[in-house]
């Protein structure tokens, strides 16, 4: 059974770093993609009393 479209909150920092690995391997993703990754992990570390885990998990599932 394939998983539900949805992060749990507590997934979100998780995620977050298993996307940025990603973009930046052989597999990388566009420019463009990356770019917004790089702009949501910027947030999220920069601010994260502003950005809660579910707010991220949000950010995280639009861009994917």
């Amino acid at each position: 059974m394939p998983r539900p479209r949805a992060l749990q909150d507590a997934e979100a920092p998780l995620w977050l770093a298993v996307l940025l690995d990603y973009t930046f391997s052989d597999k990388n993703a566009q420019r463009a993609a990356r770019l917004d990754l790089l702009g949501i992990a910027h947030d999220a570390t920069a601010y994260p009393d502003d950005i809660p885990h579910w707010r991220l998990a949000e950010l995280l599932l639009r861009w994917a």
